[in-house]
């Protein structure tokens, strides 16, 4: 588990404050450090030290591996022996810790000390109240942390699955084009084929992987577009601009692959004029992504094109991952799409 510096001072003011409790509660408190002098304190201050410790003991070890396992009966078990031990301890720690009472006449003894009683019950009862509270405090956090994890696995189920909906569409795409090509310009289909294996090996390399280096998956973009490049040779009117960035961006992978593609998909026609844009621009820790293409489809498959299955899946994808940070508008008209994507990325 990822300890981080916030987790540690939340940790640290939390103990602080639970420490604290004996020190202001015991009648011995005079506002000076005189009282750890005193026996009985120490004793009970300890008791509430072990106490910590169970904390860390229920939260990191009994509640995952008997609570949420439903072993109902061995974790109250060892619940109640944890505490017991703890009173052990402390007996073994402080074995006199009373100030001397003055000798009285007992018939049994004489005169002398009262014997002592074999286990102290006004340490148990300390002792027993901050235990119940720790422990429903610990229960608590760890059921929060158990809901928690519940969600996260079903967020990244729901990722995963939006990412292997998106490749078997693109690779779906991408082996119509190489057909067409080997059909009407036989001599590009190794290149094609070529370019097309190293953005598969991207795309197994990142197969499981939540976030990627946002310069790998640029990279990735602009390999697709050499692909394009290879299949359409009258670019003059494309302006393509991705930019070198920092490694320390991350993004999630195939994230724009769907927008970019969509714009060879619907934009591009060898009978048309063609112009499309692909511009990435990144301003401090936010991506800029801008698309725009002519509705030079011929075969009327654009009617919403909105709605495809890449710039839904897409949609979901930033509505899970960037749920409030980041904005997608698209605009569309009688004869131009356009698509404006801003997110804002983590470092490392």
């Amino acid at each position: 588990m990822k300890f981080s510096l916030k987790t540690f001072l939340a940790h640290s003011l939390l103990i602080l404050l639970f420490i604290s409790i004996p020190i202001i509660s015991s009648p011995d408190f005079k506002y000076n450090l005189d009282i750890f002098s005193v026996p009985p304190f120490i004793r009970n201050f300890v008791g509430y030290l072990l106490i910590i410790g169970f904390f860390y003991l229920n939260y990191y070890f009994l509640l995952p591996r008997y609570f949420f396992k439903k072993k109902y009966v061995l974790y109250p078990f060892l619940v109640i022996t944890s505490f017991l031990l703890i009173i052990a301890l402390d007996h073994i720690l402080f074995p006199n810790p009373l100030i001397p009472r003055p000798p009285s006449f007992n018939p049994n003894f004489g005169f002398g000390e009262p014997p002592r009683p074999p286990f102290d019950f006004h340490l148990f009862i300390n002792l027993l109240v901050p235990f119940l509270l720790i422990l429903l405090f610990s229960i608590s956090l760890g059921l929060n942390r158990k809901t928690k994890q519940i969600e996260l696995d079903k967020y990244q189920a729901e990722l995963q699955n939006l990412k292997y909906q998106l490749q078997p569409h693109f690779l779906f795409n991408s082996l119509n084009n190489i057909y067409s090509i080997s059909i009407l310009e036989p001599q590009k289909t190794p290149n094609y084929i070529l370019e097309l294996s190293e953005i598969l090996r991207y795309l197994l390399k990142t197969d499981g992987a939540l976030v990627v280096k946002l310069t790998d998956d640029l990279r990735f973009c602009k390999q697709y577009i050499d692909l394009q490049k290879l299949r359409f040779e009258d670019d003059n009117n494309w302006i393509i601009k991705i930019p070198e960035v920092s490694e320390t961006f991350q993004i999630p992978p195939f994230l724009m692959m769907p927008i970019i593609e969509n714009v060879f998909k619907y934009g591009i026609h060898p009978d048309k004029d063609s112009p499309i844009k692909i511009e990435v621009h990144l301003t401090e820790n936010k991506l800029h992504l801008t698309t725009f293409n002519r509705k030079n489809n011929h075969a009327g498959e654009n009617l919403l094109l909105a709605q495809s299955l890449g710039i839904t899946k897409t949609r979901e994808r930033l509505n899970l991952l960037f749920s409030g940070k980041h904005q997608l508008n698209i605009r569309e008209t009688e004869l131009d799409f356009q698509v404006d994507l801003e997110i804002e990325l983590n470092h490392g």
